[in-house]
């Protein structure tokens, strides 16, 4: 049976140019089809069996797909468990403005390139306040159709920017629980603690910490928060007047010469030099 081809002019509003479903039940889903326009679906319970560009994806809660106009699919149940999930439908026009606002070049070849849609499984806790995004859109007047477009827009690209940007490359392959440790690893009272704090956030052992760091990262513990350390430190030399060994200090480095031979190393010239360089520059 050839695939059904649903249209925007038949399925998205024309004022807000999108569209947003609330499925409780796999049954409910389109038979085999594809789109002329984008769609992001968001699983929020159970599991389904997507089948997509001849493709089978086991997907369960906390999933999120970036579906193309190009992306043929359709959805069964997995061992007769039922799926809820929402999904967002919205115009090229829209990803177009999206893209061209970002301004990330590399951001299309990564959403647009694969061969299979992009997805990626969040943690459970981002995946509750994802949900409580979304479910908003049933409290906002239907009349509103500007505060709708303004709203789908904004939760547009919080759901692009935090789940699909090179930030986020590669992750969909990792454990849940490094996911969310190199999350928490990012804020600046882990970082700055380090070590201690990685592993107090983690309830694995350091070794094998370290062999999931090595595999899915292809560093270690110690480098991923040195290079966390060292980000933070160019930016607050470029962007704030705090004196260099200040700088290093709330970074986490205790030792000065130690945080000035990784910079070097890392920036390919000393903090001082990168903070005039910077200026001379005006970036």
């Amino acid at each position: 049976m050839e695939a059904i081809k649903l249209l925007a002019n038949d399925i998205l509003d024309p004022q807000t140019q999108m569209f947003y479903n609330f499925l409780s039940r796999v049954e409910d889903t389109a038979a085999e089809h594809n789109h002329d326009f984008f769609e992001l679906f968001l699983i929020v319970d159970g599991s389904v069996i997507h089948h997509v560009n001849y493709a089978k994806q086991h997907l369960s809660k906390g999933y999120v797909v970036f579906i193309r106009p190009w992306d043929t699919h359709h959805y069964r149940k997995h061992d007769n468990e039922n799926c809820r999930f929402i999904n967002i439908a919205f115009s090229q026009d829209v990803l177009k403005d999206f893209f061209n606002y970002l301004g990330d070049s590399t951001l299309p070849d990564r959403l647009l390139g694969s061969p299979l849609p992009p997805c990626k499984q969040l943690d459970l806790s981002v995946m509750h306040e994802v949900r409580k995004k979304l479910e908003m859109l049933t409290l906002l007047p239907r009349e509103n159709k500007t505060g709708i477009r303004s709203y789908l827009r904004l939760l547009l690209a919080d759901l692009i920017f935090n789940c699909f940007t090179e930030d986020q490359i590669g992750i969909q392959d990792m454990p849940a629980w490094l996911i969310q440790l190199i999350n928490e690893m990012k804020k600046k009272e882990n970082f700055s603690a380090g070590l201690s704090a990685l592993h107090k956030l983690c309830n694995k052992s350091p070794e094998y910490i370290s062999r999931s760091f090595k595999k899915h990262l292809n560093t270690t513990p110690t480098d991923y928060i040195n290079t966390l350390r060292l980000n933070y430190a160019a930016n607050m030399l470029e962007y704030s007047d705090t004196d260099i060994s200040g700088i290093a200090f709330d970074a986490g480095f205790n030792n000065i010469s130690h945080f000035y031979h990784l910079f070097k190393k890392h920036y390919k010239e000393s903090p001082g030099r990168y903070r005039k360089s910077k200026r001379l520059l005006g970036t």
